[in-house]
């Protein structure tokens, strides 16, 4: 006894979704009397769930939003800064971000892959600048295919899925980008040779693409970040009109976040994702302006203004009862959507990036705050711990 107490001292720190699975299995094992209630108790006092999750959602959001400063930044400087400033800042947070996350890899693999995260950021934007200085032409979505392309090896080399989310959100950009805005449907086709043409378009292997990432990378999210691409795409192809695809989308998430899945929580994880990704969508007044038959249209008699802050207020309420239930993805995106309102104020009162800058620092800040206090906690739990196995 004395060994299985001293065993407490150093627990092992797993994720939800595999504490979740390890419950089951020992669950399963007393069932059929393989192991007794007590056997089952001290294994799972050997293990506890991170709890870090809030302090990475912070610092990834705080780093993406360092992201859109720089890039917003250059946009608001444009005619002031030279070819070769412009070009300078790009590849100095570029080399700087890559190099910052290799040397803090160990310390802190957190703080790592939200620099990496901001490296990419850089690449992107460096993308959009040179085709600027150079006046190159064509459809935004192509810059847009460039960057997914570039960033795509240090998603596999990493198997980072930071990365992989920002693909899979540039991914959805680039659907909606390409695919609606050209109406392409597949009732245009009039023949079965066309569809299958129409199979290998850049559109089709993005997503199988993405698809590849994910069984390369794994991860939850990501999961359900593909299943929406895969929606998107479908939704696009039959020509459904986008903002009607978001609206049904966000009704779907609502009911798979909220039905009991016993086993099955990953349902519910990606009801979250879909509700707080169409709800943030939904806050914009102009995604309610649009005039034609469609679900959107229904509500086309209401101010439209009225309807994203109703939309955003919706989403708040949908994501607290998704807290309550235990989702900790929802406190990212309730975070999201106030942060949505917090700096769409700031606009007018500050350049976009400052208010960018500001509200990445802080809430990388807080981020590394939040995650520094829960680790002091726990190592002050595992100390009473050991002196109260050393007193018995």
């Amino acid at each position: 006894m004395n060994d299985v107490n001293s065993g407490e001292i150093n627990k092992r720190i797993i994720g939800r979704s595999k504490f979740a699975f390890l419950t089951r299995e020992l669950e399963f094992w007393k069932e059929a009397n393989f192991i007794t209630q007590e056997q089952m108790r001290d294994i799972r006092a050997h293990y506890e769930v991170s709890g870090f999750f809030f302090s990475r959602a912070l610092i990834n959001l705080g780093v993406a939003l360092l992201g859109a400063a720089l890039l917003s930044y250059i946009a608001a400087n444009w005619m002031e800064l030279s070819r070769v400033t412009k070009i300078s800042i790009i590849l100095l947070v570029y080399v700087g971000s890559v190099l910052a996350a290799f040397l803090a890899d160990k310390r802190s693999p957190i703080l790592s892959r939200g620099l990496l995260l901001l490296g990419s950021f850089a690449y992107g934007g460096g993308i959009f600048l040179m085709a600027q200085i150079f006046h190159e032409g064509g459809h935004y979505t192509t810059a847009l295919l460039w960057w997914i392309i570039g960033i795509t090896p240090a998603c596999a080399l990493f198997k980072d899925r930071l990365q992989l989310s920002l693909i899979q959100v540039l991914s959805i950009i680039y659907l909606f980008g390409s695919l609606a805005e050209s109406y392409y449907s597949i009732r245009d086709l009039d023949s079965p040779l066309l569809l299958v043409l129409n199979l290998f378009r850049r559109e089709t292997l993005l997503v199988a693409g993405v698809w590849a990432l994910w069984l390369y990378t794994r991860g939850r999210i990501n999961f359900n970040l593909s299943i929406l691409i895969t929606l998107s795409f479908i939704f696009l192809i039959l020509g459904i009109r986008e903002n009607d695809i978001v609206l049904y989308v966000f009704c779907f998430g609502v009911v798979l976040g909220l039905i009991p899945c016993g086993k099955y929580e990953d349902i519910n994880v990606w009801g979250v994702v879909l509700v707080g990704v169409c709800g943030l969508i939904m806050t914009s007044s102009s995604f309610w302006r649009y005039e034609y038959d469609g679900l959107v249209g229904l509500f086309s008699f209401l101010n439209h203004n009225v309807l994203a802050v109703c939309s955003g207020i919706l989403t708040c309420a949908i994501m607290v009862l998704f807290i309550f239930k235990g989702s900790s993805l929802a406190v990212f995106f309730f975070c999201a959507v106030i942060l949505r309102y917090f700096f769409d104020r700031f606009y007018d009162f500050l350049p976009k990036s400052l208010t960018f800058a500001i509200g990445g620092i802080t809430l990388v800040a807080v981020g590394l705050l939040i995650g520094k206090f829960r680790r002091i906690q726990k190592n002050r739990s595992v100390e009473s711990i050991s002196e109260g196995g050393n007193k018995a």
